[in-house]
């Protein structure tokens, strides 16, 4: 293999080592006639905090960004019965849940004595949307709400909406300053997705050097199909 091209991806590599994603990092450049015109690695816009991954909540195989967009409404109840366990009392909080696809489920909670007092006023004089902002308030529901609707969903962690893939990066970098990319060759330690495939069409890269492949190889199917060279090394 020729040495300047194993140090273009080896460069590529060292690029990706200055991604903040924790899933994958990924590293590309961008070269002419075996000089670097630029490079870039996966992450969020700048300006914004370089967080790459989020949590999602699945339910019904759907996913939201919050378990509040899954409640379609909770009704809430302050009973007085008092409960005795572990020689504490408590008060039992009744929550009435109905999710947006109709189904209806109930969760508890158990507040301690000054949890109780401080909030029996407001339970008892107020609206059914103002003990919802209380509740809101003084208690971390998302969190809650997850181990009570613990049957109905799952967690995952997925790159955020806000990532730029690293061909992207190095893209946008030359179209920002000016720097033609026609008839350039890409470093990239990771095989495009299809999308970041199309932008390297449109950029005129006429060719591609990737170290590891993608599960999906739609992207280097495209490439191949429209003529741009494409190499694993």
């Amino acid at each position: 293999m020729n040495k300047k091209i194993q140090t273009l991806m080896n460069t590529a590599k060292l690029w990706a080592k200055e991604s903040y994603c924790k899933r994958k990092q990924v590293g590309a450049v961008l070269a002419k006639d075996d000089r670097i015109l630029a490079t870039g690695y996966n992450g969020t816009i700048s300006g914004l905090e370089n967080k790459c991954e989020e949590e999602v909540i699945i339910y019904n195989n759907k996913k939201y960004k919050s378990i509040f967009n899954i409640i379609k409404d909770y009704k809430i109840k302050l009973l007085n019965k008092r409960y005795y366990e572990n020689e504490e009392y408590f008060y039992l909080l009744k929550l009435n849940f109905e999710l947006i696809d109709n189904t209806k489920t109930k969760g508890y909670f158990y507040l301690n004595d000054e949890q109780y007092f401080y909030l029996k006023e407001l339970f008892y004089e107020n609206t059914q949307e103002y003990k919802k902002e209380v509740l809101n308030k003084y208690y971390n529901l998302e969190y809650e709400f997850s181990k009570i609707l613990k049957f109905y969903i799952k967690k995952e962690i997925v790159t955020s909406d806000l990532v730029l893939h690293a061909e992207q990066n190095v893209i946008t970098f030359c179209a920002k300053n000016g720097i033609p990319t026609e008839g350039t060759e890409l470093f990239v330690t990771l095989s495009p997705c299809s999308n970041c495939a199309k932008l390297i069409v449109q950029s005129g890269i006429k060719k591609v050097y990737y170290n590891e492949e993608y599960r999906d190889t739609s992207g280097i199917d495209f490439l191949k199909e429209v003529g741009v060279e494409v190499e694993k090394i």
